[in-house]
């Protein structure tokens, strides 16, 4: 009976144990990400998955990672398994979304970007994204709606106005587009010039 409970007892601080080396190789991975150190942190994110294959966010994180390298198909498949372990994620629904967006599959992206709106109704990013992939299937009345929702849900985003301004256009909603314009203006000359030009 000691014997089973000594076993027993191993087990959990060896997994504890694990836990711990996985969450410190995700946060390592995390500061070379903020570096810019991203092979690094592909290898870091890869350490932690090695130790804890249940690490929703390391599955997220290293997807961005192959995003950025162009492994666009090598991300979807760590976003497949981030959502598979949680299926609420809803960042990681719309990091998939942005894969297919690469690959120019822009009805399968828009179907992620759904779901991670579904999972996370204030989710503006997700909006501006779905927005794009909509107008390259020329729904600019669609786009155009997530635009704008985009911004009701992030107003001091600049880009979303450009974005919901160049839609504007498209729909010759001229008076919209100078009301865009003159946000974007107004943004830019409220904003620290070393923040607008990284200087």
């Amino acid at each position: 009976m000691r014997i089973i409970t000594g076993l027993i007892l191993l087990l959990f601080i060896t997994s504890a144990n694990s836990q711990n080396t996985a969450d410190a190789y995700f946060k390592a991975g995390l500061e070379n990400v903020a570096n810019s150190e991203f092979k690094e942190a592909l290898k870091a994110f890869t350490n932690a998955i090695g130790l804890n294959t249940k690490f929703a966010k390391a599955y997220n994180e290293r997807g961005q990672i192959k995003n950025m390298m162009d492994d666009y198909y090598g991300a979807i498949g760590d976003f497949n398994l981030a959502v598979e372990i949680d299926s609420n994620y809803a960042e990681a629904y719309n990091n998939r979304g942005m894969s297919k967006f690469y690959l120019g599959d822009d009805e399968n992206a828009i179907k992620d970007y759904s779901i991670a709106i579904s999972k996370k109704q204030e989710f503006s990013e997700a909006f501006s994204n779905r927005g794009f992939s909509k107008f390259n299937l020329e729904d600019i009345e669609g786009a155009y709606f997530d635009f704008s929702k985009a911004i009701d849900l992030d107003s001091d985003n600049a880009d979303k106005y450009y974005n919901r301004g160049v839609v504007s256009v498209e729909l010759e909603e001229f008076v919209g587009t100078i009301q865009d314009l003159i946000n974007l203006s107004l943004w830019i000359h409220q904003t620290p010039r070393f923040l607008i030009t990284g200087g």
